[in-house]
């Protein structure tokens, strides 16, 4: 029974990879879906804040970063 249980513990790390692999790759997606996102929005922004549209902006909740001040 024990063998049983450590042979079936064995099967699941490629599937907990695989897993990772597939969460890091919408993380990803997400990310240039943002960065997408605020550029198709700065052509429709006054010049003086399209500096909140940067690429070097963190990557938080909200679509310009958390000071737009």
């Amino acid at each position: 029974m024990e063998s049983q249980a450590k042979q079936s513990g064995s099967d699941i790390g490629p599937l907990i990879d695989g897993c990772n692999d597939a969460l890091a790759l919408l993380g990803h997606a997400n990310r240039q879906l943002n960065l997408l996102e605020r550029d198709l929005l700065k052509s429709e922004m006054r010049n003086e804040y399209a500096h909140v549209c940067t690429h070097s902006l963190p990557h938080t909740s909200e679509l310009f970063g958390d000071d737009v001040s």
